[in-house]
């Protein structure tokens, strides 16, 4: 007995020991804080204070007998906070205002940071951020810069609750004064659904605080990334004709996605040349942000403009459509994009760049992702891979590390040992991080999309042989990406599929870097490094 006790004693010791490394971690510390308010927040959305009813309004079970879970709160909780926009039911059906509030305010703090809401905080009752608070923002938002923290707090801040105010108030007059017949029918669910919409803008058009709550929501899910919205089940699909609205959620997508330090910089090089009268010479990481972003989303607005018009049949070209989700024409197909008469030139052109640009970090759509060809949703589910930029409100793998790749092979085929850019050389280090961040994300996708494929095989919905592989890798690097988009197939998911979902997309919105330091022993780590072994090479292909 006394022998047991003492072994029992002593695995505690180890265990304490490989996680004491985590004392001074303040990833884990904020995890921690972000996993027990999701936990928390998730269980209020399961409550009578946040839902319309206390039965699921999923799409697929309109017969009032399935209960709103738990897992499907946890699932839209993880997904707000992640600033994913994945749901597996109906945010404007299910909840109500409370419980928009909540969605919301998760979103906001998957957006800014929990950090940024205790600056906010501490500065409202008159006292000053400390050090170990400037170290919790480093470690928060992935910036390396100590003496610049509280600069781009203010600048985040500013910037963020600036452009939401902003917006929100032009969307509320462009709400309130939106003409119910300009909403455009794509024949999307049904007929009823449509005139749902249209009853909401009627309500919006005679109610001002409606219409600066759908402002407020919408323009904070953009510029945080999200892809939530209240308007139904078909995202902003009724809105593909509005072209003002559209640039506007195009605006805040943008400035959520490329990352705050970069606005930093540029009030800063504003700043020295009017104030001080001095040049400022921006850091890398404001060119790589920057350029990668730009680069990348051009160059995937000509690719889907390529395949789309390689798709050019009248019978389309592998669109298949759920017919229980929707009703495009008979046999479950649609035609592809640039054949379709329905649609004109300047719908397909803005249907091609906002559907790819949202892709980048966002997750609203003005068309369903049905109607696009098997190879642009690949270039989507790649696009959502690589995600948006670093310190952003984005997630995957980052384009700055996508370029840095790139560049080391370029580099590498070229003969060149060092990766030299910019006048400035990139360590062996970085581009070492960058490889293990490439190949790791590759390696979750891969076994989360065999996960998530269970689901395809699930009996209870016949419908789910509309559905493959693709859909499945399209939901995890939507997950990855923390973009939301879907083709559809989310509400389809067992359990399994959510669990690992939503996981996906906690390590997209964590970072690779992050999730890898947070499952590290720190001490583990130290006494390994302290061991050197003799160097042999081996041979490789």
């Amino acid at each position: 007995m006394f022998d047991k006790k003492l072994k029992f004693q002593n695995n505690l010791k180890k265990i304490i020991n490989i996680f004491s490394g985590f004392k001074k971690s303040y990833k884990l510390k904020f995890f921690i804080y972000y996993l027990l308010i999701l936990l928390f927040l998730a269980w209020v959305l399961t409550t009578n204070l946040s839902l319309k009813t206390d039965i699921s309004q999923n799409p697929l079970n309109t017969n009032g007998k399935e209960k709103f879970s738990f897992i499907d709160a946890l699932f839209t909780a993880g997904s707000a906070f992640s600033d994913t926009g994945l749901t597996v039911i109906s945010i404007f059906d299910q909840f109500n205002l409370f419980g928009q509030i909540i969605v919301l305010f998760l979103i906001q703090l998957g957006g800014i940071g929990l950090t940024v809401l205790k600056y906010i905080f501490i500065r409202a009752i008159g006292k000053k951020i400390g050090f170990t608070d400037s170290l919790a923002f480093n470690d928060e938002r992935g910036y390396s810069k100590l003496g610049s923290s509280e600069s781009i707090i203010i600048t985040t801040i500013i910037l963020i609750f600036g452009l939401q105010f902003i917006s929100s108030i032009t969307l509320m007059f462009h709400f309130h004064y939106y003409h119910p017949d300009t909403a455009t029918n794509l024949n999307v669910n049904n007929s009823t659904d449509f005139k749902n919409f249209n009853n909401l803008i009627g309500q919006l058009n005679n109610n001002y605080f409606l219409s600066f709550w759908y402002g407020w929501f919408h323009s904070t899910s953009a510029i945080n990334n999200a892809g939530f919205d209240i308007f139904g089940n078909n995202s902003l699909i009724y809105f593909s004709t509005d072209y003002f609205f559209q640039f506007i959620m195009l605006f805040l997508l943008m400035v959520g996605g490329i990352g705050f330090p970069v606005y930093f910089e540029i009030w800063q090089k504003i700043k020295y040349k009017f104030v001080y009268k001095k040049s400022y010479r921006y850091s890398l990481l404001f060119k790589f942000s920057v350029i990668s972003y730009f680069f990348i989303t051009f160059f995937s607005i000509l690719l889907v403009f390529m395949f789309e018009s390689l798709s050019h049949s009248p019978n389309g070209v592998d669109n298949i459509v759920n017919n229980s989700t929707y009703s495009f024409q008979s046999n479950n197909k649609a035609p592809a994009l640039f054949s379709d008469s329905n649609y004109s030139w300047t719908q397909k052109v803005f249907f091609v760049i906002f559907n790819t640009q949202s892709t980048r970090n966002a997750g609203f759509a003005t068309l369903p992702m049905q109607q696009f060809s098997s190879y642009t949703k690949i270039i989507f589910s790649l696009l959502m891979w690589v995600g948006a930029s670093p310190c952003s409100t984005g997630g995957g793998i980052r384009g700055t590390t996508l370029f840095i790749v790139v560049l080391a092979l370029w580099k590498k085929i070229k003969g060149e040992k060092q990766i030299n850019i910019f006048k400035k050389r990139i360590s062996l280090n970085l581009v070492s991080s960058a490889f293990i961040v490439f190949f790791a994300s590759c390696v979750l996708l891969l076994i989360s999309t065999m996960i998530c494929n269970t689901s395809l095989y699930e009996t209870k919905y016949i419908s789910i042989k509309d559905y493959g592989v693709l859909d499945s890798f399209f939901t995890i690097c939507s997950g990855f990406g923390t973009t939301g988009l879907s083709t559809g197939f989310t509400y389809y998911l067992n359990t399994a599929s959510k669990i690992i979902t939503i996981i996906v997309m906690f390590i997209g919105q964590l970072t690779i870097s992050n999730t890898l330091i947070l499952t590290t022993s720190k001490k583990f780590t130290e006494r390994k490094r302290k061991i050197n072994y003799a160097k042999e090479d081996i041979l490789i292909g």
